[in-house]
């Protein structure tokens, strides 16, 4: 037998016992399930920081443009800063603080958002 059938027998069974090693039902991560990063604002689809997440370092004009469209309805601050956070679109309607390392639950949702460094906030 040639040694280049040789190998690629091998690598057939190498990947074989791979595929009968991994753990039964194993998935990979839901979509929005990851930590939010430090140094990020993270904005979340559900409460208790839960479904579609949007990771934020500057902050954005309207959550719909980040997979948001019907806002954040909670947040985790993991920035040095606060934020300022707005219930509609371009900065407009009622505004409230995030103060660093918070967690957050909003009724109704942030639609808009800012660091503290920000001309705006």
């Amino acid at each position: 037998m040639p040694v280049a059938n040789m190998i690629r027998r091998a690598a057939a069974l190498a990947a074989v016992l791979v595929l009968l090693a991994a753990p039964a039902g194993f998935t990979a991560p839901k979509h929005g399930a990851a930590t939010c990063a430090i140094e990020h604002f993270c904005l979340y689809a559900r409460g208790q920081q839960e479904g579609a997440r949007a990771s934020y370092t500057k902050g954005t004009r309207d959550t719909a443009q980040q997979n948001l469209p019907q806002g954040g309805w909670s947040a985790w601050n993991r920035t040095s800063e606060y934020w300022c956070l707005w219930t509609k679109p371009g900065y407009k309607g009622s505004k409230h603080r995030l103060n660093p390392g918070e967690k957050f639950g909003f009724q109704p949702p942030i639609r808009s958002l800012l660091p503290s460094s920000a001309f705006r906030c």
